[in-house]
């Protein structure tokens, strides 16, 4: 039946990630169960995490439906709804509940040669429903909320230690796979006075991110760092002139140092003007469904907002390819312009007819783009 509307997806569930290990020491502390990845976890444990390459499950012909958030508070639940699993897929969920198992969903239609993947994250819960025959089997997902939960630091920096430092250490300590991380160049410099912090780690980041204009997310189970306005590339200054500016108590050597850096970023900047973003065209005659909408009481009032360049809401079939921080040409009756996505939310059910994104926008100029 799904034929006839053009769907195709991919649901994969893997194992648990042990966070001990397979050849842990400790027995009696050891527990099949996915905490904050460790330090001290393989790189090979660390990839089965975003791409199982021994999935337990994978399913593809039964009838699902999704509804799936990126871009907003990690720990915000998702929901994935399949119909009539097999008794073995269910002793697999349930012999796993609570143990957070990995969850993989890719979806697009039957024309795309590799499925984009749209969720990638943990089932934290499932509850099996019956409705005569029909057997309903509902999966809480989320991306990255055990390691948000439980993530620490105890952090204290004295005067001289770069903001840059200072943010590594903190994403270390979400330990967390790393997606995009651009620093923004003002971090590049010492602090003028010590810093200390005892508390959850992603509050930190993110006032970190909020007192310099940097963006922190979690998309499919990565941590993502991107500055407001950043390269494609993230400035390293040369590390002799840079240890120059921040130790040297001579005016005049940190005033050379600082202009070789200058330099340097004059010439970085020549060679990587700005950071290349995916780039959508959504209109009327594209892909859009319906129209933009304004968070507004008064519905009436979007023609009158239209000219003030607000954050808008739109529709558009499903498209996995979208991304937090990617640029979006719009083109309807009372909104156009360049708009960047700041939060995707893919829905749609295997047998019918909704199979598609809503991204909240928001307006920016500061990007050529073409299209």
């Amino acid at each position: 039946m799904a034929d006839q509307f053009n769907h195709k997806y991919e649901l994969e569930f893997g194992q648990p990630i042990s966070f001990y290990g397979a050849n842990s020491t400790n027995p009696s502390t050891s527990r099949n169960t996915f905490v904050p990845i460790s330090t001290t976890t393989s790189p090979d444990v660390v990839a089965k995490r975003l791409t199982p390459e021994s999935s337990a499950v994978k399913l593809t012909q039964h009838n699902m439906s999704f509804r799936v958030t990126k871009g907003k508070d990690a720990t915000t639940d998702n929901e994935i709804v399949i119909y009539n699993i097999s008794d073995n897929v269910r002793k697999f969920l349930e012999a796993n509940n609570g143990n957070k198992p990995i969850i993989l969903l890719k979806a697009g239609y039957e024309t795309d040669q590799n499925l984009p993947l749209i969720f990638s994250g943990e089932v934290i819960h499932c509850i099996d429903t019956f409705n005569g025959t029909t057997r309903t089997t509902t999966l809480t997902v989320t991306s990255g909320t055990t390691a948000i939960q439980e993530a620490y630091s105890v952090k204290s920096y004295r005067k001289g230690t770069t903001g840059d430092q200072i943010v590594r250490d903190v994403i270390k300590d979400l330990k967390l796979p790393e997606g995009t991380i651009y620093i923004p160049e003002s971090m590049y410099v010492a602090i003028q006075k010590p810093v200390s912090y005892t508390g959850p780690s992603m509050e930190f980041l993110r006032k970190l991110g909020k007192d310099n204009n940097f963006k922190v997310y979690v998309e499919d189970g990565t941590i993502n760092v991107v500055a407001n306005d950043t390269t494609d590339v993230e400035f390293v200054p040369n590390s002799t002139d840079l240890a120059q500016l921040n130790q040297t108590k001579d005016p005049k050597l940190a005033e050379k140092a600082r202009q070789r850096i200058q330099e340097q970023l004059t010439e970085f900047r020549k060679k990587v003007p700005r950071k290349p973003v995916s780039v959508f065209k959504i209109s009327s005659d594209n892909n859009m469904i319906g129209s933009p909408s304004v968070k507004t009481a008064d519905a009436s009032q979007t023609e009158k907002l239209a000219g003030n360049r607000q954050n808008v809401t739109v529709t558009t079939t499903l498209n996995g390819a979208y991304s937090i921080g990617a640029r979006v040409v719009l083109e309807s009756k009372y909104h156009n312009g360049i708009y960047e996505i700041e939060s995707i939310t893919h829905s749609g059910t295997f047998e019918g007819t909704d199979w598609q994104s809503t991204l909240e926008l928001k307006p920016v100029s500061d990007y050529e783009v073409k299209v």
